[in-house]
């Protein structure tokens, strides 16, 4: 890993097989995969006070102040935490085992006829063990040393029976397909904690009962099952390859939502129209394709039991208390998704230079929010749609890809590819969620995004700063106090308006090249790390940054959330630079290429925190937000050096 004792070692193994009976009238398909994963986490988390993660630690620690003294951690106490210290004390295990099974016959029941069953099961078994030494201050405070052991299973079963008819009318050529689908999720979790061990000489999570009973706990975690029924259809019709339709329609039922509103239709169609096979259209163009496409999906990615009335044992006054969790909506409803897109497709020269054109329209009906029960509900959230609101997104989507060079020495081909998105958030009512909230020292409960009408999801909402006045305080937009209610202004969004990709392959003789980029435009990021810990009040004391050094802000000014860290992100990654050599056949190699490849090798931006691809979760009672850093685990530069052979 990037930080010291974290990292990751994982192990796969995949036995794949394919069977033949009864001359090819029944076929089958066996696949068997099996990985074994062990990780160490560093101490970081996406709500951490600043003493409290292991990254604003060391952006903090004062770089004049050892590290050591007389071969013990150094710990000052008070603000300053030692992030060696940290990491020295925390120790944070997790074990992952996952088995992966299935079988899939078709049998050939009559002429261009084929019935198809698969039976899979996915089941995963993770253990987590993780703990803090005593020697460790917090606050100052000796810890009483911290140990965590919790075990999750997580088992899927899945059944798909497939139906598929083919048949050639000379002129037409039809393909039809019946299906029907069942799955079911169950979940299991166990977690013991305890704290105030004897001595830090024994590894607590393997003797939790050297801990008082007064400071051990357990709990079970058993959400309900989830289960999805689905029932699908599907048609294909080419009509000598100048006219395609495609029709779809699919019924889906799950467990998550109420019981009034289990299941949903979900229709689409498609339109392809090969132009290039009519006289109107020029030889050069070696193909010319218009696409029509309108369709609807669901969205059901939401916590099991979200329309169910659910209870759980323990909170504040003991294991005994029985409190409530969720309130039911039998009205829960899927999220639908509907799609208008039209494309236009075209290839010249040879079919060297292609090119594609899409136009989209989104639109997102039904959206779900986890939110407070209205009064005189119980005080506890619950799951609902928004029946006058929706999300509408529409976007253009350009491709071009070409050989710009082609003979047998020497192949150049270049392709690029970009996206333009606007996004809003619509409604009939005047209803604002708040999101992204904000850590640090004095910003608790702050939040620095809204979702509200006519805005793109996720829009800032900040005091606009202005800069730093003659009396070293900042200054803000409509007011010069910010003890005071200082007006907030829409700030930007973090959703970009642009999406760029840039692909390269070159190949000279055995050797070949290719290299990768992608970027983002049009959007902000809200820099948390630098609103909490880079602060003229850490002067003297811990670490800062040097932009602060003679700027003329007083040491007490208060660091509030404003525009002042709400910085453009724009940035252009080299992603992947890949250069191989393909070695010609020999002895029992058919084929064998070795490649060295480096990732994430280089960002071009103005932004000034860790990374502008960087997201933290940093949701507000259950309404996601997007575009917020806060002290994250760094992105890695890595390097793969690897030989394929085929034997």
């Amino acid at each position: 890993g990037i930080i010291k004792e974290s990292g990751l070692k994982k192990f796969n193994a995949m036995l794949k097989s394919d069977y033949n009976f009864f001359n090819d009238r029944v076929k089958v398909e066996l696949l068997l995969l099996g990985a074994h994963v062990e990780q160490a986490s560093a101490p970081i988390g996406n709500n951490s006070s600043t003493d409290g993660s292991l990254i604003s630690q060391a952006l903090q620690w004062n770089p004049t102040r050892p590290l050591f003294e007389d071969g013990d951690f150094l710990q000052p106490g008070g603000v300053e935490a030692n992030p060696l210290a940290l990491l020295k004390a925390y120790d944070d295990q997790f074990v992952m085992n996952r088995i992966i099974a299935s079988v899939k016959p078709t049998i050939n029941i009559a002429k261009n006829l084929d019935y198809s069953v698969q039976i899979g099961i996915d089941h995963t078994h993770g253990t987590r063990e993780a703990s803090l030494k005593k020697f460790y201050l917090i606050n100052s405070a000796p810890n009483l040393g911290q140990a965590y052991y919790g075990t999750m299973v997580r088992t899927s079963e899945q059944i798909s029976n497939t139906l598929s008819w083919k048949k050639d009318f000379n002129t037409i050529k039809l393909n039809a397909l019946l299906g029907y689908e069942y799955l079911r999720i169950r979940v299991d979790g166990k977690n013991l904690t305890a704290s105030n061990f004897t001595s830090d000489d024994i590894d607590f999570v393997k003797v939790l009962q050297n801990a008082p009973a007064a400071n051990t706990g357990m709990s079970s975690v058993a959400p309900p099952d989830n289960k999805l029924q689905s029932f699908f259809g599907r048609a294909d019709l080419n009509y000598q390859d100048k006219f395609l339709l495609t029709a779809t329609l699919r019924a889906d039922g799950s467990s998550k939502f109420g019981e009034n509103n289990r299941y949903a239709m979900f229709p689409s169609f498609g339109f392809g129209w090969n132009m290039h096979e009519f006289g109107f259209v020029p030889e050069s163009i070696n193909r010319l394709k218009l696409r029509l496409g309108w369709g609807e999906t669901g969205n059901q990615q939401f916590p099991e039991g979200s329309a169910t009335e659910r209870w759980a044992f323990g909170s504040g006054g003991g294991s005994s208390t029985l409190f409530q969790t969720n309130v039911g909506n039998p009205n829960l409803r899927w999220e639908t998704t509907r799609t208008i897109n039209m494309g236009l497709d075209i290839e010249l020269f040879q079919s060297r230079l292609a090119a594609t054109i899409d136009v989209f329209d989104k639109k997102t009906e039904d959206i779900i929010f986890f939110m407070t029960t209205p009064q005189p509900g119980p005080a506890v959230n619950y799951w609902t749609n928004f029946e006058d609101s929706y999300i509408k997104n529409t976007g253009l989507e350009l491709t071009l890809d070409g050989w710009i060079i082609e003979n047998s020495n020497l192949k150049w081909q270049l392709g690029v590819n970009a996206t333009f998105l606007k996004n809003s958030y619509e409604s009939d009512n005047d209803v604002t969620l708040l999101t992204g909230t904000i850590s640090g020292k004095g910003l608790s409960g702050v939040t620095t995004q809204v979702i509200t009408k006519g805005q793109p999801l996720y829009t800032y909402k900040l005091r606009e700063w202005t800069g730093i006045g003659e009396d070293g305080f900042s200054t803000y937009e409509g007011f010069d106090d910010v003890s005071q209610s200082s007006p907030k202004y829409f700030s930007g969004d973090p959703l970009p308006d642009m999406l760029l990709g840039i692909s390269s392959t070159v190949t000279v003789g055995n050797f070949d090249a290719t290299i990768n980029f992608n970027g983002a435009f049009g959007h902000q990021i809200y820099n948390n790390t630098a609103n909490a810990i880079f602060i003229k009040g850490n002067l003297g004391t811990r670490n800062t940054s040097r932009d602060l050094i003679g700027n003329g802000e007083d040491v007490a000014n208060v660091s509030a959330a404003s525009t002042r860290f709400l910085e453009d992100a724009d940035f252009i990654r080299l992603a992947n630079l890949s250069v191989g050599y393909t070695i010609k056949p020999t002895g029992v190699f058919k084929k064998m290429r070795v490649y060295l490849t480096g990732q994430n090798l280089a960002v071009f931006t103005n932004y000034s925190g860790f990374d502008p691809e960087v997201n933290t979760d940093k949701n507000f009672n259950g309404v996601p937000s997007y575009g917020i850093e806060y002290t994250p685990y760094p992105r890695s530069r890595s390097f793969i050096a690897g030989v394929t052979a085929s034997f």
